[in-house]
């Protein structure tokens, strides 16, 4: 088992909102003190014999790593006649689940004290921890009452928490790791090698998005919920000027957390042919805004995993993130990375001390101009 390790200066130092510092702060002391004092999980167990009638899945974070447990869920709702899903969330991402219509019998939040607490009541044949490194939610998995409990491997204290660690590799894209966890339940399933039409949109959003999005229209997201996610204001005007300047309708896209940013490019692009619609949107309506475009260009975020789920091509731009993680190589998506040592990156979510910030800085804009014309021109 390979482990790679944050220290809790790591942690103090992270990006993000005081909220997510402090839950990782209480996960790094509170976490790491309850998984020394438990015994450890029986290892001995093997799920061979399992004929899970109802699992429950784990899912803390953000929309992006959600959207990449969709297309799993749904070929597990194919091939397994019955089985009652149940996905355990934060607020923030419970609407990729929520949304999706047959993919999920109950829907759980823990930073809800009602349905965290109403959570404690079921029994569960397999708890499936889908978090890459923190503790708190493989202490749930421990503590719940459930046969089985599978989950990353990825800290010496976390294996044994779990019946099963499995193995995790911060350079291996993220589908195929989270694919790792459920086939050792499902020793059948099938590989799945894209997030591709894993995100249905509803006709309602479909009819709202039709009324504000014109045929020929480019979406946007350029920022982030890191500081150095954002690609520069400079870069972004000269991106969206020739998106307008192409004939394309330029749609900026994006929660509360990037209306000032986006602000900032309205103010000085000022045409009648950008539509800023940040802060507007629900993730059903930002999800039928992309299927209408002909193209997204984001930054690594939940968004660009939104257009890969519901079939748009993308041109992907990434700084401080690792492509080979969180990008899609195929002919739909184009990837736009400075090729950095791996030690550069930021690891489940903590940026790395060896990383100075300049990659989207220095980036030549025609780098992303070119895979706009390339795709559009397809």
């Amino acid at each position: 088992m390979s482990y790679t390790l944050i220290s809790f200066k790591d942690v103090l130092l992270s990006s993000g909102s005081f909220r997510i510092k402090l839950i990782k702060t209480i996960d790094y002391i509170v976490g790491s003190l309850l998984a020394q004092l438990v015994p450890a999980k029986n290892k001995t167990l093997e799920p061979a014999s399992l004929d899970p009638k109802r699992i429950l899945v784990i899912r803390p974070g953000g929309i992006g790593d959600a959207i990449f447990l969709l297309p799993i869920l749904r070929r597990i709702k194919e091939v397994k006649a019955g089985i009652c899903i149940d996905v355990l969330c934060e607020k923030r991402n419970a609407i990729v689940f929520s949304s999706q219509e047959g993919i999920c019998d109950h829907v759980y939040c823990y930073d809800s004290l009602k349905s965290f607490s109403t959570l404690w009541h079921n029994s569960y044949d397999v708890i499936i921890d889908s978090e890459q490194w923190h503790y708190l939610s493989a202490l749930v998995s421990y503590f719940l009452s459930a046969q089985y409990s599978v989950g990353f491997g990825s800290r010496p204290l976390r294996t044994k928490l779990l019946n099963h660690p499995v193995d995790y590799d911060i350079n291996e894209y993220e589908l195929k790791s989270f694919q790792k966890l459920f086939t050792k339940i499902f020793p059948s399933l099938k590989p799945i090698d894209s997030l591709n039409a894993s995100f249905h949109v509803d006709q309602d959003s479909l009819s709202w998005a039709k009324n504000k999005v014109k045929e020929r229209s480019v979406s946007l997201f350029l920022g982030g919920s890191l500081p150095e996610k954002y690609l520069p204001l400079d870069k972004a005007i000269e991106v969206i000027k020739f998106v307008i300047g192409q004939g394309y309708q330029a749609v900026l896209l994006g929660g509360k957390d990037i209306v000032s940013f986006n602000q900032q490019i309205e103010n000085k692009v000022s045409d009648k042919r950008l539509l800023n619609l940040t802060g507007q949107t629900s993730l059903s309506q930002s999800a039928a805004t992309i299927s209408l475009s002909k193209l997204f260009v984001g930054t690594d975020s939940g968004l660009l995993h939104l257009a890969r789920a519901v079939g748009t091509p993308t041109v992907a731009i990434f700084g401080s993130t690792n492509p080979k993680k969180w990008g899609a190589t195929n002919p739909q998506n184009i990837i736009i990375a400075d090729n950095l040592p791996d030690a550069a990156y930021s690891k489940f979510s903590y940026s790395s001390p060896s990383y100075d910030g300049s990659s989207l800085n220095k980036l030549d804009t025609e780098r992303i101009i070119s895979a706009m014309k390339e795709l559009l021109n397809k």
